[in-house]
């Protein structure tokens, strides 16, 4: 309010907040991720929420919460890049991505987020701060995808955000094409070259997947060819 109103918290006031500080503890979760969820709506949030910490609020509601240096340029980059009736959890990703697991999935609880968008932050988070070889230059691409499977979209979708060349062209090449590409083969397939069911039917269609992805295979024939390879060896496999 002190930001949208645009006056100045008198000193008087700014000593009873700081008393009233450890009676965060005691109010629920749900009712502090209510007002911050507010807050969140506002038109430029990063100044509220950067207030929130000025003042120590932050910390109260759990000793591990603060919010990321860049806060005002990454919410900024939130509206630029991310769909409008994504920004809520936008801006809730960036406050908690950057901490460390232990603290993102403590303040999750702390606050009562449901476990799937505590883990989608967690995602966010392995995703822009924990995988170097998304900046490689020149990755296997089947490298790339094999870290991207199972991403939350709004995790990948972050990466506009928080993430910088070349990692934001990787993730934009998976989005659109790498991860839609798959082999020609699939289980029936396998069954009727005489195959038993099993854990090599996944192992088999991934290496065709990963020959696709990198370019090792081109066509049906030449996948046809990998694949007579693999069965063999995997039958080979099943009656030593």
């Amino acid at each position: 309010f002190a930001h949208r109103l645009q006056f100045t918290i008198e000193p008087r006031t700014r000593e009873l907040i700081d008393i009233a500080l450890p009676m965060l503890r005691r109010i629920t979760g749900e009712r502090v991720r209510n007002e911050i969820s507010l807050l969140l709506a506002e038109k430029s949030p990063e100044y509220g929420i950067r207030q929130l910490q000025r003042m120590g609020i932050l910390k109260a509601i759990h000793t591990g919460f603060e919010a990321p240096e860049h806060l005002i340029g990454l919410y900024k980059r939130v509206r630029e890049y991310i769909a409008e009736p994504l920004w809520h959890d936008a801006y809730w990703h960036v406050l908690l991505s950057h901490l460390a697991e232990d603290q993102i999935r403590a303040i999750g609880e702390r606050l009562l987020f449901g476990q799937p968008f505590i883990e989608g932050v967690v995602a966010t988070h392995r995703l822009s701060y924990r995988l170097p070889q998304l900046s490689e230059p020149s990755p296997k691409v089947s490298e790339i995808v094999a870290l991207l499977d199972g991403v939350p979209e709004l995790s990948l979708e972050m990466a506009n955000v928080l993430m910088s060349e070349p990692a934001i062209e990787h993730i934009k090449q998976y989005r659109q094409t790498w991860q839609h590409i798959k082999p020609i083969a699939n289980g029936n397939t396998l069954k009727s070259l005489g195959l038993e069911p099993g854990p090599q039917y996944r192992e088999i269609l991934s290496a065709l997947r990963n020959a696709w992805l990198d370019g090792d295979v081109t066509d049906n024939t030449e996948e046809q060819v990998l694949l007579g390879q693999l069965v063999k060896e995997a039958q080979r496999h099943g009656t030593e």
